[in-house]
């Protein structure tokens, strides 16, 4: 994260509610890294929320649409952007690594 000239701030963990696939361990969690680029402060405290987010997983590598949602909402003025990024999302630039956009920025 610093290498692309972000600084880290907090991280989250969503929990899919199905296991996966792993050899040590069968994944049930990805984790969520959130990091700034400039002055940001936190979210208002009515707002937040708790770091666990519970969302059952639907197709590979599909992100539930809830952080993304409530960041855009913290923040509606804010340029953002989400690395490894599966699908567009008006208002985000998103950098992803599939079949479809690997390795492209997307303005949107």
């Amino acid at each position: 994260m610093q290498a692309w000239g972000f600084t880290y701030k907090s991280c989250a963990v969503w929990d899919k509610e199905l296991l996966g696939m792993g050899y040590w361990f069968r994944g049930q969690h990805e984790l969520l890294l959130v990091g700034t680029k400039g002055t940001f402060s936190p979210p208002p405290q009515p707002l937040r929320i708790g770091s666990v987010i519970r969302e059952k997983r639907s197709n590979h590598s599909k992100k539930p649409p809830l952080v993304r949602n409530l960041i855009a909402s913290w923040f509606p003025d804010a340029r953002r952007i989400e690395l490894f990024a599966r699908n567009t999302s008006p208002g985000w630039d998103v950098w992803g690594n599939d079949a479809e956009n690997e390795g492209v920025l997307f303005n949107v």
